[in-house]
């Protein structure tokens, strides 16, 4: 039976071999993935357990435990994210939990250096340790200050540490969370598939099944422990996330799953589960409706293995809580074929914005289960525009919204599409209201990319027209040059933009313009450089040469010289707009008496309920780490 613990693997009569995964690869990549794996009938906990403690009595599972954490405490979270920083790789976030005991989550900084993932590091995704009331007490910690949400991690987790080396064999519990959800893909993936090869030992794992990527927040659900830790089967579980046991948010998220799920109970074979909570108050990307708010049941623990999907399906049903949409395997059922289904999504007029996939990847007899993640591209866009970073190039800047107007993958539906997305939530004198303001930024950017890219590509059509004549090569390049004084209007960057472009356009043309496309250039230019409509997808009202220059235009070189002429008007105009509000924001502080002070940019945000890529970060729940582009998750 599963007694909340995962190191009830260690008492089998057989121990465990040594596995490949031991053996560290050369790839930190490969490497990281390869100690998330575990054979099949096991977990990735039990592996190490089993590795690096002695076979013993069922008296010394605490023992383990505590050993365990320890380890991590010296290890992990004494080790800086790089030399000299303030931050840890791992951080443990100790609070008194809703049952009354000490909570202890153990979470990676999302800026932890691949060199440094290892079977310990993998595992500290919310991974959740619990400590009994009764030992707080004893190790020294006040009684009359054991209530929910007090803190326990102060001066340096120096209680854990007590309670992990105490004399007295305080029970230890462990809910082990999944490891380290590794990211696939060719637009912002952090795994090729030679690396899953590698980290398979060189067998090519097959496609198992192919799930909805939830866009919430991660959550593990644990049973209620009595005081001495043993599972309270009749009373409803308790919610932990990847940052901390306790919170008003986990509060009122378990009132919300309480009240959707009210057959929530602990099985007697099912230790935890993993879900994922989707909440309005914490939206990340993806803008919910109401009626899809509740939670996705991810996966189950049995203590010493996971529980197969079938096993899952079953207590989806006895919890009447939904699971992960299923999608159809792609054609030839290959990890490069969802990564083609990611790349290639669209998003459409009246649809929901897909985050991606969950891909199940399974490499028998020594393998039970890979898990990835795939990312459709237009999810990573649009949650680069979300997470507001003022350091990032992925910000809502005027470059940024640029596919709104040039990507079928995004034009098609418009930009008014992705405004909901952008809504955030924020609290404001006791209550949650809704924060439009990066919306409202992002329309403006969008109108002024619009101007921008109409001027660039005018400006390219015309210098194209008027060198048509002129021979290419030296001649060409003479000829350009000498209209650079005859168009003051250009800047020496946007100029040497336009040259490249109409140099290359001129080199690969295969005959001459005839007179008619010579007299239809500026325009053609304009349309098959400009804004994408669906004129562009189905040849609509475009003449055979729009439609040949339009194909040639959608391959490199000729795309990212494009680009280039297009960031050439981008890049002043975004300056323009950063002026324009530190102008606005000091005459702002000047009237209200501030003088000069404190100025945001056009990228000063308001603090969010949800931060980071968005799985619950906020000022309650205290996430460990700032999150990137939502490749760590």
């Amino acid at each position: 039976k599963a007694q909340g613990t995962l190191a009830s693997s260690r008492f089998r009569a057989i121990k465990m071999p040594k596995t490949a995964s031991q053996k560290k690869l050369a790839n930190p990549i490969a490497n990281g993935l390869r100690c998330t794996l575990y054979p099949s009938g096991h977990t990735s906990l039990g592996v190490l357990l089993d590795r690096e403690h002695p076979v013993g009595e069922p008296g010394d599972e605490s023992a383990m435990c505590r050993a365990f954490v320890l380890h991590i405490l010296n290890g992990p979270c004494m080790h800086p994210i790089r030399p000299g920083h303030s931050h840890m790789i791992v951080q443990a976030k100790g609070r008194v939990n809703s049952n009354g005991h000490g909570a202890w989550v153990f979470s990676y900084d999302q800026r932890i250096p691949n060199p440094c993932w290892d079977e310990h590091t993998v595992l500290c995704r919310g991974l959740l340790v619990i400590f009994s009331r009764k030992a707080l007490i004893a190790e020294g910690f006040a009684e009359a200050d054991i209530s929910p949400g007090t803190k326990l991690d102060g001066d340096g987790n120096a209680l854990l540490r007590r309670l992990c080396t105490s004399e007295a064999p305080h029970t230890c519990r462990i809910f082990e969370p999944m490891p380290k959800f590794w990211e696939a893909g060719h637009e912002g993936g952090e795994l090729s598939f030679e690396n899953v090869v590698s980290a398979c030992g060189g067998a090519s794992p097959r496609l198992l099944r192919l799930e909805e990527k939830v866009d919430g927040n991660l959550g593990l659900l644990y049973p209620q422990l009595d005081d001495d830790l043993r599972p309270m089967p009749d009373a409803a579980p308790l919610l932990a996330t990847k940052g901390t046991a306790h919170s008003t948010d986990i509060e009122r998220q378990m009132r919300m799953l309480r009240s959707r799920y009210p057959g929530l109970k602990m099985e007697i074979d099912v230790s935890h589960a993993i879900v994922e909570v989707i909440d309005m108050e914490m939206k990340v990307c993806v803008p919910y409706q109401e009626d899809a708010t509740g939670a996705r049941l991810i996966a189950a623990s049995a203590g010493c293995s996971w529980l197969q999907q079938e096993a899952v399906d079953e207590l989806a049903l006895t919890w009447g809580m939904p699971r992960p949409l299923q999608r159809p395997l792609p054609e030839g059922a290959t990890l490069e074929g969802v990564l083609e289904l990611a790349s290639e999504y669209k998003l459409l007029p009246g649809e929901l914005l897909d985050e991606g996939f969950v891909v199940h990847l399974e490499s028998r007899p020594s393998i039970d289960l890979i898990r990835l993640k795939v990312h459709t591209h237009v999810w990573n866009i649009v949650h680069g525009w979300w997470e507001d970073n003022p350091s990032s190039k992925s910000k809502v800047s005027i470059m940024s919204v640029m596919p709104i107007l040039r990507e079928p993958r995004f034009a098609l539906v418009g930009a008014a599409a992705f405004e909901p997305s952008l809504m955030k939530y924020h609290r404001s004198a006791g209550s949650v209201v809704e924060d439009h303001n990066l919306a409202l930024r992002f329309r403006e950017a969008v109108e002024r990319a619009k101007a921008c890219l109409e001027k660039s590509i005018a400006a390219a059509g015309t210098l194209l027209r008027a060198t048509v004549y002129v021979p290419k090569g030296k001649e060409l390049s003479h000829a350009l040059d000498s209209l650079f004084g005859e168009h003051a209007e250009l800047s020496q960057k946007q100029f040497d933009a336009i040259k490249a472009w109409v140099m290359c356009v001129r080199s690969k043309m295969e005959r001459p313009f005839a007179e008619a496309q010579i007299e239809e250039l500026p325009r053609a230019v304009s349309l098959v450089c400009g804004r994408v409509t669906a004129d562009h997808l189905d040849g609509r009202h475009m003449s055979e040469f729009e439609q040949e220059l339009f194909k040639m235009m959608s391959i490199d070189p000729y795309r990212s010289l494009t680009n280039k002429v297009v960031l050439a008007w981008a890049e002043p105009a975004q300056g323009a707009w950063e002026w324009e509000h530190r102008q606005a924001h000091e005459t702002e502080a000047e009237a209200k008496g501030k003088g000069k002070g404190e100025t945001g940019g056009c990228s000063g945000n308001v603090e969010p309920l949800a931060k980071g890529k968005g799985k619950g970060n906020n000022a309650d729940q205290e996430r460990a780490g700032s999150k990137g582009k939502g490749k760590c998750s």
